[in-house]
């Protein structure tokens, strides 16, 4: 899950959103309560113009982890658009 995770963040910075989205389901599958793979899957979705399905990630990241702080922001910045 760790390395889905992290190749699938990579492949967003190389802007490969739809293998990034891959990696990050994947692992989601392998980890369905990670936070973080969450958060970094809704950013992704948000990218690729599925709102709907980043606002699900964000607020189950924020659910999971009420300490994130980015999920936090990055749901408040959807939800104002």
């Amino acid at each position: 899950s760790f390395t889905l995770r992290h190749r699938g963040i990579v492949k967003r910075m190389l802007e490969d959103y739809e293998g990034s989205l891959e990696d990050l389901n994947e692992s989601i599958r392998l980890e369905p309560n990670n936070p973080i793979t969450l958060r970094n899957r809704g950013d992704v979705k948000l990218i690729l113009q599925d709102v709907e399905g980043a606002v699900s990630d964000l607020k189950l990241a924020q659910q999971l982890d009420p300490m994130d702080f980015p999920a936090y922001f990055q749901l408040l910045l959807t939800l104002s658009c």
